[in-house]
């Protein structure tokens, strides 16, 4: 992580699950960040109205794969621009024994507000990215994400 001093934070722990540290994980900690307080209390919102509720549900935290991104770590990992991640408004994620498309299904189940939620096939992770903005700029729009046939990646609506 880039030579600076950690932030105070707003809240001890993001959510009832995770750690600050969970949520600044990356493969580029060299150009990593910490967030302003504006991201850090939109990820706040991101844990406490969706991941939580997840953890509960299933009696166990997520394994985050990606939160928190600085302009730098996006730019280095070909992120696309403008990225929820960057503004602290997106988690992606998984949990041990579950595929993308089952916790996809139990979003729905659950009845869980967000703004955009990609289920990605094995082949391009396996994960769940989410992002949660407001309730009321949430559009709960849902995708998947596949390799199309020239092996790029490909993105469709999806209904569980």
């Amino acid at each position: 992580m880039l030579h600076i001093q950690e932030p105070k934070w707003i809240a001890p722990v993001p959510g009832e699950f995770h750690t600050w540290q969970q949520l600044l994980v990356t493969g580029h900690m060299d150009v990593q960040t910490y967030p302003g307080r504006a991201q850090q209390a939109s990820l706040v919102r991101v844990m406490e109205n969706f991941i939580d509720p997840l953890c509960r549900h299933l009696g166990m935290p997520a394994r985050i794969t990606s939160g928190w991104r600085s302009k730098f770590v996006n730019i280095r990992i070909n992120g696309a621009k403008g990225s929820k991640h960057t503004k602290g408004q997106a988690v992606d994620f998984d949990f041990k024994g579950l595929s993308s498309f089952d916790i996809a299904a139990l979003v729905v189940e659950l009845g869980l507000d967000y703004d955009k939620l990609i289920a990605y096939h094995p082949e391009v992770g396996g994960h769940v990215h989410v992002s949660w903005v407001s309730e009321t700029a949430n559009r709960n729009r849902m995708l998947e994400c596949f390799r199309d046939d020239d092996g790029d990646k490909a993105y469709r609506v999806y209904t569980p």
